[in-house]
């Protein structure tokens, strides 16, 4: 099992039962911007990497009113904690574990203690090609610490994007995609008016969009989540699972996804009837825990 102090001087601090705080890496800008949440501790296990989806928010926060932590992403997710250790991924300079007063309590993002700076930090570094350059360091660090059997990366939504940028990765043993359009974000027809009024109307500067954009992202964000992940998926030479529920609106055509496993039989491909983007039924019911559940079986027979 880990301890508070681990190998290598990586300190993992435990804040409740089989519940720590990584800390990050230097990345290519010398900084330590990408934290990540580890639940389950155990040597040898399987590691799933979970890439979360958009949005400035946190992996869990810290209640004012009992002091517990709470998960930021669905609990059913790490519903297996006996067969894998999962590392959720942080976005670039939001701390993976925050206090309730940290977040806005609308709608529950990193306020980056009132910082511009901090916010243009993060605004600058949440594009796909910061993860694929900076990523492989925490993993490999991970697998240094917790040996394990394989390592799956996982992710949902925005997070799918980068799961698809990433399969070429040699240390990455499988992959799976979860709720994102095989268009990017090109699907949002909304982004030509957008970019049109910023430039004619509100003379942005360009440092401006590239703080804040559309949506909350800058405008490089917006141009790296645009390119279709089809090629790259079609590229896959190891198991990749592709999962989305037919009602999700984000990803109405992601019926296209089965063209690609009649060319690469590394590919399988499950729908969800009456789910939508975030695997909820029509009566606001979570399914959460049979996705992940189908996850599971396609990893143990893949």
């Amino acid at each position: 099992m880990l301890s508070n102090a681990c190998v290598s001087n990586h300190k993992y601090t435990a804040i409740k039962d089989n519940l720590y705080v990584v800390p990050a890496e230097r990345d290519n800008t010398d900084e330590l911007a990408l934290e990540s949440l580890l639940v389950g501790s155990e040597k040898g296990k399987p590691l799933i990497i979970f890439l979360t989806g958009s949005g400035s928010y946190p992996l869990a926060v810290r209640a004012a009113a009992d002091s517990n932590y709470y998960f930021l992403f669905h609990h059913d997710i790490v519903s297996d904690s006996v067969s894998y250790n999962y590392l959720f991924v942080s976005k670039p300079h939001i701390p993976a574990v925050v206090e309730q007063n940290d977040l806005d309590p609308e709608t529950r993002y990193f306020n980056f203690s009132g910082s511009n700076e901090l916010f243009a930090k993060f605004s600058k570094k949440n594009t796909i090609e910061y993860f694929v350059d900076n990523l492989p360091k925490l993993i490999k660090q991970a697998k240094k610490q917790l040996k394990p059997s394989e390592i799956i990366l996982m992710g949902h939504s925005q997070g799918a994007r980068i799961v698809a940028e990433m399969v070429q990765t040699p240390v990455i043993d499988k992959f799976v995609y979860m709720s994102a359009s095989p268009l990017g974000r090109m699907f949002y027809a909304g982004i030509d008016s957008a970019a049109y009024n910023n430039i004619l109307y509100r003379n942005d500067s360009p440092d401006r969009l590239e703080v804040e954009f559309e949506m909350g992202d800058s405008y490089k964000t917006w141009k790296s989540y645009s390119y279709s992940p089809m090629i790259s998926i079609a590229s896959t030479r190891k198991p990749l699972l592709i999962v989305y529920g037919d009602k999700d609106k984000s990803c109405v055509q992601c019926d296209m996804f089965h063209t690609l496993k009649w060319k690469n039989k590394n590919i399988t491909i499950k729908k969800y009837n009456g789910l939508n983007h975030n695997f909820f039924n029509e009566n606001n019911q979570s399914n959460w825990k049979e996705v992940i559940a189908d996850v599971d079986k396609w990893i143990k027979s893949n």
